[in-house]
């Protein structure tokens, strides 16, 4: 708390369901790619998790893949989605649509910045990092005065996530968090935010994709 008795929001920042592209290891940024079969299933999960840590608003990037999420979590929770254009994905110019070995063939040098987790250079025509952050920062600050010392989630995207955790962290290298993973924030009071967990699986069954994805055709047919 502050001195003057406000408290820190806690900021569940939730990536997306899995996608084809997700599978094709294509990247997206600000193509709007739905939810696939396994990621509406996740969404189920994911939702599951967030039942019990008394979330009292659900915000969602406007893209599909985020969107079809945010709808699974906010109505199991029983809150109204908002949707917010600050979530959007990092406008990734030409990685999108583009997988890692077409990158390393026709924009090498987009590829190895993206590795080395350092800024993309100018020919990748992507969204800076910083701006990035500026954005979603607003949203969270906006979201830490509205509900200060409650919990809230945000449906966003790995990129997304990505530019903030380095934000947080600097030179040290980060992965990018996996799908339906939830990185804990405190946020607040005022215009600050720190890390308290990263990229969070645990509410996830330890299998491989295809058991995964078997167990949750099973789950659902039950349903």
């Amino acid at each position: 708390e502050d001195q003057d008795g406000a408290s820190a929001t806690t900021v569940l920042l939730c990536r997306h369901g899995e996608t084809d592209w997700n599978l094709d290891r294509k990247f997206q940024g600000t193509v709007d790619i739905p939810l696939n079969e396994l990621g509406r299933k996740q969404a189920i999960l994911i939702s599951q998790a967030l039942e019990h840590k008394n979330v009292s608003a659900v915000w969602t990037s406007p893209l599909k893949r985020a969107q079809q999420t945010g709808e699974v979590v906010a109505s199991a929770i029983g809150i109204p989605l908002q949707v917010d254009d600050r979530l959007r994905e990092r406008n990734l110019g030409v990685m999108q649509g583009r997988n890692p070995t077409e990158l390393r063939e026709q924009f090498p040098a987009v590829i190895d910045a993206w590795v080395k987790q350092i800024p993309l250079p100018p020919e990748a025509t992507a969204e800076a990092d910083h701006e990035v952050v500026s954005r979603i920062e607003s949203a969270m600050y906006d979201l830490a005065s509205a509900y200060p010392g409650k919990t809230v989630a945000l449906i966003l995207h790995g990129a997304s996530v990505r530019c903030l955790l380095k934000r947080a962290v600097g030179g040290a290298r980060i992965k990018t968090p996996k799908n339906v993973s939830l990185t804990t924030l405190a946020v607040g009071p005022g215009r600050e935010w720190h890390l308290v967990k990263v990229a969070d699986v645990s509410h996830m069954p330890k299998m491989t994709r295809e058991e995964l994805l078997h167990k949750l055709r099973g789950m659902s047919s039950k349903l």
